[in-house]
């Protein structure tokens, strides 16, 4: 049985999250990503399959990712 997720609070949460990380992030970096210099999407695509993880976190292994 799935609990219903409310999307707006888990979306919120998620916000939170990351700017607390961003918050630790140099700023010669926050700002490469600002202005598109970093692709911060690209980025946590290549680290999720490092991790064996598909786009939605899912272990498929290594050599599927």
């Amino acid at each position: 049985m799935n609990a219903e997720i409310d999307v707006d609070a888990e979306t919120e949460r998620l916000a939170t999250l990351a700017q607390e990380y961003l918050q630790a992030m140099p700023v010669e970096v926050l700002v490469a990503v600002a202005n598109e210099i970093i692709d911060l999407n690209a980025v946590a695509h290549a680290e999720l399959r490092a991790r064996g993880l598909d786009d939605i976190g899912r272990w498929i292994g290594f050599d599927k990712a």
